[in-house]
């Protein structure tokens, strides 16, 4: 499973680097990706039984799988873009 091989790779180790950053950002594009599968798995089986569940309901129900596109996730991915930008050019 692509999802447990690119997350097995990352380790926890010290302070931030720049090999650190990208393993991080490496792990989260495969959980990103891993979401956004079950989200679209999840709204098609919810809309093929589309007569139990009106819109609004199966857009509430989403929000459970949908951490990937939260401002806050969001904010911290562009946080750590940022860092990890910073670290390159101070290694040119």
């Amino acid at each position: 499973m692509k999802l447990v091989q690119d997350f097995s790779q990352v380790t926890a180790q010290g302070a931030a680097t720049r090999d650190s950053l990208l393993r991080s950002r490496k792990a989260s594009q495969a959980l990103e990706e891993f979401w956004m599968s079950m989200h679209k798995i999840i709204r098609d089986e919810l809309q093929r039984n589309g007569s139990f569940f009106s819109k609004d309901e199966i857009d509430s129900m989403m929000v459970v799988v949908s951490a990937h596109s939260t401002p806050e996730y969001l904010n911290a991915v562009r946080v750590e873009e940022e860092l990890l930008s910073k670290l390159s050019q101070n290694a040119n």
